[in-house]
């Protein structure tokens, strides 16, 4: 089985070789344990659906990474070398000998286009909300991807909740209103975003996950930037605007819906609906604008016009002379 696994890596192009001895790396007790575990008394049909399958090697990965890696004094290692030896090991994933990496590729793939969930968490005045960095560069909101229990729609403040409350310590599952929230399309995939107002500030953030967030603070709202060529958040924060990629799409709403929320008069939803259409009618020109480029354009068009018309003057006149004229 090992000499099959190794050439099916080679010839798939992969660098990296299963070790002959998986234990050298993970002891085999413990592949033992996170196998039974995680693995081997799925339901049958988990083991006609590699990506499903994949998903639940993903919850025995973070398991590793979370309890086993400290406690065990063992080396972190990245998804795809934990796969290389779970297939290795587990004798119920011998059916993907050959073509466990072509698997792997593919659920990258889908859930690269998973949708996310998570919220922002934001104090009573509305003007600072918290955001999260991981041990990769960049701050972001606390979210994640669903999983494929929360694949319907009316499952995504349940997502949304488990996901702050694995990031950050902090349960908004009692507080979440379902219908306040704003979507954006990052990168491939649908990302949705719950408001969370009157979160405590003195709240003590911790996260239930182990090497997953390195920090949680609060940030001002107004300090955040909206675009990735703003210059002034490193004057700001002490930070480029390139650390926020992920917050971005969502700043300027954030900013238009606690505006109004402010300002009285309108219940939370309500002032939300209003910030998204604030957002579609500033994608458009102002009706200045568009009378004043449509006249511009009338103007081009006459000038156009009366170009043309001196040329053929011109020319008409050019010819009368030339015809007028004496023979040499």
């Amino acid at each position: 089985f090992q000499s099959q696994l190794t050439a099916s890596s080679s010839a798939a192009g992969f660098d990296i070789e299963v070790a002959a001895d998986a234990g050298a790396e993970i002891p085999v007790r413990l592949l033992d344990d996170l196998c039974s575990r995680f693995i081997v008394n799925l339901p049958s049909h988990y083991f006609t659906n590699a990506v499903k399958l994949f998903y639940e090697i993903e919850h025995a990965y973070w398991f590793y990474l979370d309890n086993l890696v400290a406690e065990h004094s063992l080396k972190p290692m990245n998804m795809y070398r934990f796969s290389a030896l779970v297939f290795q090991h587990c004798s119920k994933l011998a059916s993907y000998t050959y073509t466990w990496q072509a698997h792997y590729d593919e659920w990258r793939k889908t859930k690269a286009e998973t949708p996310t969930c998570g919220a922002a968490l934001m104090n009573s005045d509305l003007d600072q909300v918290v955001l999260v960095k991981g041990f990769t560069p960049g701050w972001m909101f606390p979210r994640g991807k669903i999983n494929d229990r929360e694949a319907k729609a009316k499952f995504y403040p349940q997502a949304a909740a488990r996901e702050v409350l694995e990031e950050t310590g902090f349960d908004i599952g009692p507080i979440l209103d379902p219908e306040l929230y704003i979507e954006r399309v990052v990168g491939s995939a649908l990302s949705r975003l719950y408001l969370v107002p009157d979160v405590p500030m003195d709240f003590k953030f911790k996260p239930e996950t182990r090497n997953e967030i390195e920090a949680i603070l609060w940030f001002r709202l107004s300090d955040l930037p909206t675009s990735r060529s703003d210059e002034d958040c490193a004057r700001r924060i002490a930070l480029k605007s390139k650390d926020f990629f992920l917050v971005i799409p969502f700043v300027s709403q954030l900013r238009r819906w606690a505006a109004l929320v402010r300002q009285g008069g309108l219940n939370r939803v309500a002032a939300l609906r209003k910030s998204e259409n604030s957002s579609v009618q500033q994608q458009q020109p102002p009706p200045l604008m568009l009378q004043a480029s449509a006249a511009a354009q009338q103007h081009q068009k006459r000038s156009q016009q009366q170009r043309k018309n001196s040329r053929s003057s011109a020319a008409a006149a050019g010819s009368g002379d030339a015809a007028a004229a004496p023979l040499p």
